[in-house]
């Protein structure tokens, strides 16, 4: 699995351009998979946002299913660490 409950994560494919790159948190398991045999996951994108469906109309994306292929998890350090080293270009 590339996502967990509880993750950020940015998605990096989909059927509906306007979604590639956007940020969701990962809600839950879907229970399904995907006309591919992909598991889905249920995700909240950070804003609810109007896209253009495959179909051409246009919907409201809220709580969506999305396949965890089709997903990245967001990581970096916790807010509360401190980098040691300095980065020099």
């Amino acid at each position: 699995m590339n996502v967990h409950p509880g993750d950020l994560a940015i998605v990096v494919k989909s059927d509906i351009p306007e979604v590639v790159g956007m940020i969701v948190e990962v809600v839950s398991g879907a229970g399904i998979q995907d006309d591919e045999g992909l598991f889905e996951w249920f995700v909240r994108p950070s804003a609810p946002s109007r896209c253009f469906l495959p179909d051409g109309s246009i919907g409201v994306l809220e709580l969506v299913g999305c396949p965890d292929a089709w997903l990245r998890p967001l990581s970096g350090l916790p807010i509360d660490e401190e980098t040691r080293e300095e980065l020099t270009a």
